[in-house]
């Protein structure tokens, strides 16, 4: 809504009530007048160029401001939400609600509080289909709500009333702490990856160190005894290279083993580096065999510690009659003393129909074996049926992200080898595509925030926050749009379901207790009440008039003491009800309805000779306003109600005063009381304002406007190239000026132009003057105008290179002429000078051809003329209305209430009918 300006305090009240409903300041938003420019916020019209900013005084009908916009279709207004459903994960809850189905829908809001208290939930997300994740870290129990946006910002209705409660779950924190000193830390922690680099380089860091060892004790041996080193060279040649090759008629085997040894002794120490190749080659009638063994051992000796490491690697080709076979096998052992780990690698296939691969991880220590290791199959087994399998053995299985940084899947265990007690841990979210079959549900329970339903949603058996279980039975669809009953706790409660307010409580089954007491008798209200009941009395036997009083007006009156618990029986409760008649008027109010409206500081009014008078509450308005003298700011001011009394013809006595700030243009109430001796006073009522430090501003400053019409003078200009072989091109403007109007005070906010141009440009081709090269130079001429829509028309002639014969006559090829009507406005300098409103260009000099060798005579290749007539402008201009700094101030004296002081009269022996209602 467009911001309007705040009214005066003068104005009436009831044209201010009037004026306030009629721009949506009060009242419902659906009755506020539509302004023009709401009809162009929601794209049913367009705007006719910059006319909803001019002055209103400029504009006359609607349609000199908007024009229809054809084919504009609206959405629809949003449906209620309906169908949430939470439901926590490690850390999370996964939200899911029905898709809307109306017509515009742009996103929905999904709001969030801790309280099942709508008004306190705050929005988290604005989702764009029918799922949301809130991922809060935590297992703290939220309440969602959620409602559907149209593409217009329009709100549809919440879910419901109350909110749909669920929680994460324990996360890989928790699991971890329950299993601590079971499993490593680092593998619950990004920092597994890094942990396995650090491995990685420590072992390539380890080869390093062995390669450069076993090279430096190579040198060393070759410089203690080069003859040995001789020696050893000459046997390993006579032994390095063993050949056999045998031929028969059944088969042909060929053989090749490779041995290289090297010992070297001392009298503490012997160390031993062996490696070793074997490779076997056989073919009959039936079968054939490739062998290939590698093996490689170290052993390092001494009297106290044993090291031995060896590399075995065995790869074994069979084909024999009906079985083909190939394997490949690789060992990896290392051993200190007492300890042995060791690395095995197996693939196999077989017959074409299996493959088998297959890793374990082996390690004993002091007789204790411990085991990992993983094998992978798939191919036909023996009865035909094809298998396909992966296989895992370890106590311990993590599933980890590419990065470390998340476990996904988690199998541990939490027990002993003896005892093992395994838990499967899901990090995240699990989709079951088809039907799950439970046959029967031995153990478990729904954590607190969780549901179950049955049917389409008719039924839900959940447990609330507090831990408490309860039963919702509705339509189905759930409660969003449905009536629903609840029990919970002992209770049953229905609500029913309004479109406009949401879901509201109905009825609820409590428990109800009654009987009969006599005035002043305590009554016990029996077990069993958890909470303070509700008691009500009724009149069963009591007098309502007494005849000693007859010219008193008499009234019954029944009340109770407080609701106590009963001292020593649990979950019964006491109290004591009473009856009297009240004699008298009691007390009364009285509306005075006086007012005053004007300049004057105070105001002072009187009310005499009220009798029997106990007690007085006096309550008045007060507004007050007064303009600083500068800019748009008022003045803080000080609204103050005094109060007064007297008996007879005595002196006025003060009863008090009261004061509020006033900070803003709005009326405040005021409130006064005074105990008095019960007797007849005369009454005085002051209401004052006065300044107070401090100012405000209040709405948009209010302008008067003025506009005028001035005119130019006519002017023409020509351009072309002037001569001369090289002239560059050349762009020409042109300032006019016209006189500005001044007003004292006022300022100018806009100035429209609008003018005749009659212009003519020409081109032609020309020759570059070279009797070598023999090139054309293109002919340009252009004119640029405004608009009127803030940019420029262009006007533009061109001559090619592309015409034939000779091109030596002073002869225009191309020209365009007309006239053209142009506007535009200057919101920027408003200072009366026109800039640059037409633009001229021309290209550059040429010559014309007239022989060969001989250079032509000059001519211009563009010409542009203007001639620039008519020319107005409108000039609006504004000043600041100037504001009164003289002080406006309402007061009103509304009502008085007085009391009269009653007589009591109590009723012994009346009897009343009580009953009592709770939980």
């Amino acid at each position: 809504m467009p911001k309007l300006p705040a009214l005066p305090a003068s104005v009436d009240r009831y044209v201010r009530e009037f004026l306030n409903k009629l721009v949506g300041r009060s009242g419902k938003a659906g009755d506020r007048v539509a302004m023009i420019s709401d009809f162009t916020d929601l794209g049913l019209a367009k705007e006719k160029g910059q006319r909803l900013s001019m002055p209103a005084s400029a504009v006359g009908s609607v349609t000199e401001i908007l024009e229809p916009v054809n084919g504009v279709e609206l959405p629809d207004n949003p449906v209620n939400a309906a169908g949430l459903s939470a439901a926590g994960v490690f850390g999370a809850v996964i939200l899911q609600w029905e898709a809307p189905a109306y017509k515009g829908h742009n996103h929905t809001e999904v709001w969030r509080a801790q309280v099942d208290d709508r008004a306190q939930a705050s929005l988290i997300h604005e989702a764009n289909g029918s799922r949301y994740t809130d991922v809060t870290g935590n297992t703290v129990p939220y309440y969602y709500w959620i409602r559907h946006i149209n593409s217009r910002g329009q709100v549809g209705g919440y879910n419901s009333l109350y909110g749909v409660l669920s929680a994460g779950t324990a996360g890989t924190d928790h699991i971890r702490s329950q299993v601590q000193g079971i499993i490593d830390d680092s593998y619950f922690t990004p920092d597994w990856a890094a942990h396995t680099n650090d491995q990685e380089a420590l072992l390539t860091s380890a080869h390093g160190r062995i390669d450069s060892e076993t090279a430096s004790r190579v040198k060393d041996v070759a410089s203690l005894n080069n003859g040995l080193a001789t020696e050893i060279a000459d046997r390993i040649a006579a032994v390095q290279s063993e050949q056999t090759a045998r031929a028969n008629q059944d088969s042909v085997l060929s053989g090749r083993i490779d041995t290289v040894v090297a010992d070297l002794s001392t009298e503490e120490e012997a160390r031993i580096a062996a490696v070793k190749t074997e490779q076997t080659a056989r073919v009959n009638a039936d079968s054939s065999l490739g062998l290939r063994i590698d093996q490689v051992e170290t052993d390092l000796s001494s009297e106290t510690t044993t090291r031995q490491a060896a590399i075995t690697h065995v790869q074994q080709a069979i084909i024999n009659g009906d079985k083909v076979n190939a394997t490949d096998i690789a060992n990896l052992t290392a051993s200190v003393d007492q300890n042995t780990a060791s690395i095995t690698t197996q693939q196999t296939v077989t017959d074409g129909l299996k493959a088998e691969y297959t890793v374990k991880v082996r390690q004993e220590s002091n007789g204790q074996i411990t085991v990992a290791g993983i094998g992978v199959a798939s191919g036909q087994a023996d009865d035909g049926e094809t298998f396909s399998q992966i296989a895992f053995a370890a106590e311990n299985f993590f599933f980890n992200t590419p990065g470390g940084n998340a476990q996904p899947f988690v199998i541990v265990n939490a027990g002993t080898d003896a005892s093992p007690d395994y838990k499967m841990v899901l990090d995240a979210e699990v989709q079951i595509i088809g039907a799950v079959s439970i046959s029967q549900l031995e153990s478990g329970e729904l954590q607190n925030g969780t549901a179950l339903t049955v049917g389409q949603g008719s039924i839900e058996l959940s447990t609330a926050s507090d831990g408490y279980g309860q039963i919702v039975i509705t339509g189905a669809g759930g409660i969003a749009s449905n009536d629903y009953l609840v029990l919970k706790q002992g209770r049953i409660e229905s609500f029913v379901y309004s479109q406009s307010e949401g879901h509201i409580r109905y009825k609820e089954v409590r428990r109800t207790e009654s009987g009969i007491a006599s005035n002043g008798q305590q009554v016990t209200i029996p077990a069993y009440f958890k909470s303070q009941p509700t008691v009500n009395l009724y009149p069963r036997d009591i007098s309502v008039y007494n005849a000693s009083y007859p010219n008193q007006s008499q009234r019954l009156e029944m009340d109770h003491t407080t609701v106590q618990p009963h001292p020593t029986i649990d979950g019964a409760w006491v109290f004591t009800p009473y009856a009297r008649l009240l004699l008298s008027d009691g007390s009364t109010t009285e509306a005075h309805g006086l007012s005053y409206l004007g300049s004057n500081t105070s105001q002072r009014w009187e009310m005499t000779g009220i009798t029997g008078l106990k007690n007085i509450t006096v309550h008045g308005r007060a507004a007050s306003s007064r303009h600083s003298g500068s800019g748009n700011t008022w003045q803080n001011r000080q609204a103050t109600m005094t109060l007064e009394y007297r008996t007879g013809s005595g002196s006025w006595i003060g009863a008090g005063s009261t004061a509020v700030n006033i900070n803003q243009f709005n009326t405040h109430a005021l409130q006064l009381s005074k105990s008095l001796t019960q007797g007849t006073y005369d009454i005085a009522v002051t209401l004052s304002a006065t300044d107070r430090s401090g100012t405000f501003a209040s709405g948009a400053l209010e302008y008067d406007y003025q506009q005028a019409s001035k005119s130019g003078s006519s002017w023409t200009e020509t351009l072309y190239t002037p001569r001369g072989k090289y002239s560059s091109a050349k762009t020409l403007t042109r300032n006019i000026s016209i006189d500005s109007y001044a007003l004292s005070g006022w300022e100018v906010t806009r100035i429209d132009y609008r003018a005749t141009v009659a212009f003519t440009i020409k081109a032609r081709t020309g020759y570059d003057g070279s009797w070598i090269t023999n090139n054309k130079i293109p002919g340009e001429a252009y004119i640029e105008v405004p608009d009127g829509n803030g940019s420029v028309t262009k006007y533009r002639v061109y001559s090619g290179t592309s015409e034939g014969g000779y091109y030596n006559e002073d002869v225009w090829k191309y020209e365009d002429s007309r006239v053209v009507n142009v506007s535009w406005s200057d919101t920027g300098y408003k200072d009366g000078n026109m800039r640059g409103p037409v633009k001229l260009y021309t290209s550059r000099t040429a010559s014309t051809y007239k022989s060969f060798g001989e250079n032509g005579t000059a001519i211009a290749t563009g010409y542009a003329s203007a001639t620039i007539s008519n020319i107005t402008a409108t000039v609006y201009y504004r000043k600041a209305r100037t504001q009164s700094s003289a002080a406006s101030n309402t007061f009103y004296w509304d009502s008085s209430r007085y009391d009269l002081g009653a007589t009591d009269i109590s009723i012994s022996d009346a009897i009343v009918h009580w009953t009592a209602t709770g939980e």
